[in-house]
């Protein structure tokens, strides 16, 4: 009975210890890496807009992983010129006096030449490339980008809107966006798509 008693406590304390991987793996689902779809949180303040904007690199090009190709390689600079035009890809109200003034872009299969980034010394900075990339068991690569992108206004003020069209234009492998706005109006959540491409608050 005792000895029954004693190997239950121990299933106890080894389950105490699981749950929490397990919740975590949970967790890991939600933010699923899928192909086509993308995340935007977006800032607005009293004269400037702020864009974070987070997917699978397959959302805007063709392959994840780092070029291998002059082919891959034009593909992926186009990519790179396309979101350093960012005045092409988001539009707002025209009162609001809004120009691009600055884009960051990070993804681990990008080069650093492209990104823009200074060579750093072994060991220091960030680190793309391939052997940066996220393998699995069957081999396929997956790799993501994050780009920010920061606008100076002359005035936020009034109803807001942001028009994502030419985003969509630009990288017509993203089909689904997911919205978080937060503004001097309050918070705000939507999916865009190309067809439906804009918010308001």
């Amino acid at each position: 009975m005792i000895k029954h008693a004693l190997t239950l406590s121990a299933l106890t304390v080894a389950m105490a210890f699981l749950a929490p991987g397990t919740l975590l793996a949970q967790g890991e689902t939600h933010a699923a890496h899928v192909h086509g779809n993308a995340t935007m949180n977006v800032t607005v303040e009293s004269a400037s807009v702020d864009i974070d904007l987070d997917g699978p690199l397959a959302s805007f090009i063709s392959f994840e992983h780092a070029p291998s190709t002059p082919e891959q390689t034009a593909e992926m600079k186009a990519m790179m010129d396309k979101l350093n035009a960012a005045g092409n890809l988001f539009a707002f109200p025209a009162a609001w006096g809004c120009s691009s003034s600055k884009v960051t872009v990070e993804g681990e299969s990008i080069p650093e030449d492209l990104l823009g980034h200074p060579h750093a010394a072994e060991g220091e900075g960030h680190h793309h490339g391939e052997e940066a990339d996220h393998g699995h068991e069957d081999g396929e690569v997956h790799s993501d980008l994050e780009a920010e992108f920061e606008f100076a206004c002359t005035s936020v003020s009034g109803d807001g809107s942001l028009d994502a069209s030419g985003l969509f234009k630009a990288f017509p492998g993203l089909q689904d966006l997911d919205v978080q706005l937060v503004s001097p109006k309050g918070q705000k959540g939507a999916e865009l798509s190309p067809s439906s491409a804009s918010v308001t608050w």
